[in-house]
């Protein structure tokens, strides 16, 4: 399983759109900088209210290429099936490819957030303590979800053995299903339910508010349990239906 991983790594990191897309992010980022500072909102609040409003976009696209990275090449290569015909276990590939979508996604997320803290600390802004929290509470939970949705993905996958509907998927899981899940709440019926707030990002965003308001208990009971559900509950399900799934493809 250890040889796996490291393999998996290494063949994933080989690949130029890996740092391609680190690279364009934080040029993406930096230009946000450079969009605040032209409007000459130079204070604390104005450059964590812009990246607040970016840093979703930007580890969506983090996911979007770990995902690709770790699922893509896999049944197209007939990788995994060659593994597997080899006495690896399913259940250990599924959780081989989760574990390989962590360490990626905190690879590009943390060194994301240790660019971002680096150029916070040599320019000329004077973050508070509590704008600093802000933002990186904002990251932390930001890699959580954007972890939880390509684990929901992944399913997909599995499933469908096709690289196009799974990452279809993980666009819907991120932002199409959230979305309409607010806009059912116009139905007088489903407005009580508030459906949105009981979703991956309305949990998060619970999660979120009670950090800022100094509820930490709360919001990581509410991490734990949006944890279990969501990300224990996709894999345990993709594990599932994967252990007896017909590998005819």
């Amino acid at each position: 399983m250890r040889r796996l991983l490291k393999g998996d790594i290494r063949r994933i990191l080989r690949k130029n759109i890996f740092a391609i897309f680190f690279v364009l992010m934080i040029l993406l980022d930096a230009g946000v900088c450079c969009f605040t500072y032209a409007r000459r909102l130079h204070t604390g609040f104005a450059f964590v209210n812009d990246q607040v409003m970016v840093i979703p976009v930007i580890f969506f696209v983090f996911s979007l290429v770990v995902f690709m990275g770790v699922y893509a090449d896999e049944f197209k290569s007939m990788t995994m099936i060659g593994v597997i015909g080899r006495g690896f276990s399913r259940e250990k590939m599924v959780l081989v490819k989760f574990i390989d979508s962590v360490l990626l996604l905190l690879l590009q997320t943390g060194g994301f957030a240790l660019v971002l803290f680096i150029g916070i600390k040599i320019s000329p802004l004077n973050l508070s303590a509590d704008e600093m929290r802000y933002l990186f509470v904002k990251i932390a939970l930001e890699t959580f979800l954007v972890l939880g949705y390509m684990t929901m993905a992944a399913f997909m996958f599995y499933l469908t053995n096709n690289t196009a509907v799974a990452v279809f998927s993980l666009i819907g899981l991120s932002f199409l299903v959230g979305f309409g899940l607010k806009i059912a709440n116009i139905s007088p019926v489903l407005r009580v339910l508030h459906l949105d707030r009981y979703y991956l990002s309305g949990l998060g965003g619970s999660a979120f508010a009670d950090i800022i308001i100094g509820s930490g208990a709360a919001a990581a009971g509410i991490l734990l349990a949006a944890g279990v559900i969501y990300i224990g509950g996709a894999l345990l399900i993709t594990t599932l239906y994967f252990s007896k799934k017909e590998l005819d493809f």
